[in-house]
């Protein structure tokens, strides 16, 4: 299993950054970010909020960067402290 640990966590993480890409933040009228401050300028940027997709992107992000420290963590003693 330690084999899997953190190449899955990478996987996590790079899964967790695409989805707080692409869908992870809102403007006020559900505009993408990039819309928002596109329209508006970097004034904007007060009104982003968070979407259930964001709280999911920063779960898989915690959630792969610890099993990546985890994994590497505990490397010495699956190869033998090498």
């Amino acid at each position: 299993m330690h084999d899997y640990l953190i190449p899955f966590g990478g996987v996590l993480t790079a899964s967790g950054l695409t989805t707080m890409l692409i869908s992870g933040w809102t403007g006020p009228e559900g505009e993408h970010m990039s819309t928002q401050i596109a329209n508006l300028g970097f004034s904007a940027v007060s009104d982003i909020s968070l979407t259930s997709a964001g709280v999911l992107a920063f779960v898989l992000i915690f959630t792969g960067i610890a099993m990546m420290v985890y994994g590497n963590g505990t490397a010495h003693k699956v190869t033998g402290g090498y």
